[in-house]
């Protein structure tokens, strides 16, 4: 397999095991690393740095909607579910909380997805 690919199936290989965080401080050599989940299949799909230096990040944990808030070292500070579906795109609004959009699952098998948006506050609750 030649290199290019051969990177990029590892690194969907490594996203999609489960949320990893990685990150490099600075132009300094300090790295760390962290992952969220549970035994499940959890997915990351957008993140966003927060005014504190943390990070935020949307995805999917068990048909729902998933999302992380960390501290500015990665370590897990609330995570909170919504819903059924999947969270693709995450954004900070004005006043410090998400807007969160993606698709709900299907209530019933072969029914079709419905988009889905929702208002978060700082504190990840849905407003």
């Amino acid at each position: 397999m030649p290199p290019k690919k051969l990177l990029l199936v590892c690194t969907l290989l490594f996203v999609l095991i489960d949320l990893p965080l990685i990150s490099l401080v600075g132009a300094s050599s300090e790295m760390w690393s962290r992952t969220y989940g549970g035994a499940g299949e959890d997915v990351a799909y957008s993140l966003v740095e927060t005014s504190d230096g943390g990070y935020s990040i949307a995805g999917a944990t068990n048909g729902n909607v998933l999302l992380v808030k960390t501290d500015e070292q990665g370590n897990l500070e609330w995570n909170h579910t919504y819903g059924g579906g999947r969270a693709y795109s995450l954004v900070k609004t004005s006043d410090g909380g998400y807007a969160l959009t993606g698709d709900t699952s299907p209530h019933i098998l072969g029914s079709p997805r419905d988009v889905w948006l929702v208002k978060i506050d700082a504190y990840g609750n849905m407003e």
